[in-house]
């Protein structure tokens, strides 16, 4: 079994992580009503999240 690689995020990743993140909220906390569209969510990574925040991933 491979190890994962655990890497900082690089901001041309920030719609893909805004798209895990919707989706994971969505499969782990269905109840929470969607209060964004995808490209909101993609905003708000790109505008927010990446510029003021430590954002890792991993492959």
């Amino acid at each position: 079994m491979e190890k994962a690689i655990v890497r900082p995020a690089v901001p041309a990743e920030s719609d893909t992580v805004a798209a895990i993140a919707r989706k994971s909220r969505s499969h782990f906390l269905p109840f929470l009503p969607v209060l964004h569209t995808l490209d909101g969510d993609r905003a708000f990574y790109r505008n927010k999240v990446f510029p003021t925040c430590e954002v890792w991933v991993a492959e």
